[in-house]
C-alpha cells in the first residue's frame, strides 16, 4: 500500500523539527550575545543565566519535537487503518498499475519505519545529547577552576580539543539515519553524503583550531565541531527534508 505523493508526513515532521531547532538556536545565540560574562576567558556554558536559558530551550524543543512526531505517527497510523492489513499487497499492486506517477516512492510501511527511525533519533538520542552536554558542562566547570591561575591559552586548547565529544553521539545518529534513508530509497547520493559528513567532522575535530570573531564589541570563540553539529541539526535536516520531498 502506498500513499499519495501529496502526503509528506515524514518530511513535514523533519522540516518542523529543523525549524524548531533553528528557532531555539537563534534564541540561544541572542541570549549568549547579550549576557555579560563574569570572566571573558571562560566559555558561555559556565554562565548561570546561559545555562538556565539553554536548558529551558532544550526542554521546550524536546516537547515540541515529540508532539510533531506523535502527531505524524498518528496520522500515518490513521492512513494505514483505512485499509485492512490483508489487502495491503493487493492494493499496492493496483496502485502501481493504475497510478504509478501519483504514489510515493516507498510503501506506507517503509515510510512508517523511517518515521520511527528519525523520531527515535530526533527525540530519544536528542535527550541523550542534552544529558551528555550537561556532563560535559560539569567537566568544563571543573577544568576552569584553575584557568585564572594558569595560561588561558591552555584552557582554550583543551576546550576546543574536547568539545567535539559533546556532539559526537547526536551527529553519529543523524549520519546513520541519513545512510539508512539512502538504503531505503536506494539513493547513492545520501550514502555518499553520510560518509562525507563523517570525514568532515573527523577533520574538524582533529585538525581545526578555535577561531575568534568580534561581534557587537564582544569576542566570540568559534568551535568548528559545534558549527558542524548545529548546521546539520537545522539547515542540514531542512535540506534533506526538501530532497526527500523531491525524491
Amino acid at each position: 500500500m502506498y500513499i499519495s505523493k501529496k502526503n509528506h508526513i515524514l518530511t513535514d515532521a523533519m522540516l518542523a523539527t529543523a525549524l524548531i531547532n533553528l528557532v531555539g538556536a537563534a534564541i540561544a545565540a541572542i541570549i549568549r550575545l547579550f549576557v555579560k560574562r563574569a570572566y571573558e576567558n571562560l566559555p558561555d556554558m559556565l554562565d548561570s543565566t546561559v545555562v538556565v536559558v539553554s536548558n529551558s530551550i532544550a526542554v521546550v524543543k524536546m516537547i515540541l519535537v515529540s508532539a510533531v512526531f506523535i502527531y505524524s505517527y498518528r496520522k500515518m497510523h490513521k492512513l494505514r487503518n483505512l485499509i485492512p492489513k490483508e489487502e495491503y499487497t493487493e492494493l499496492a499492486k493496483m496502485q502501481e498499475e493504475l497510478n504509478p506517477n501519483g504514489i510515493s516512492s516507498l510503501s506506507i510501511y517503509s515510510t512508517s519505519q523511517l518515521l520511527q527511525v528519525w523520531g527515535f533519533i530526533l527525540i530519544g538520542v536528542s535527550f541523550l545529547q542534552e544529558m551528555g552536554g550537561a556532563m560535559y558542562q560539569r567537566f568544563v566547570a571543573m577544568l576552569s577552576l584553575s584557568v585564572l591561575e594558569s595560561s588561558s591559552d591552555d584552557f582554550v586548547n583543551i576546550y576546543n580539543g574536547t568539545h567535539g565529544f559533546k556532539y559526537m553521539g547526536m551527529i553519529t545518529a543523524i549520519i546513520i539515519a541519513i545512510f539508512v534513508t539512502g538504503v531505503f530509497i536506494r539513493d547513492r547520493k545520501l550514502k555518499i553524503a553520510a560518509m562525507a559528513l563523517i570525514l568532515i567532522f573527523i577533520l574538524a575535530f582533529a585538525l581545526l583550531q578555535m577561531h575568534t570573531i568580534t561581534l557587537a564589541g564582544r569576542t566570540i570563540g568559534i568551535v568548528w565541531t559545534s558549527v558542524i553539529y548545529h548546521t546539520l541539526d537545522t539547515i542540514g535536516i531542512m535540506i534533506l527534508a526538501f530532497y526527500l520531498r523531491d525524491k
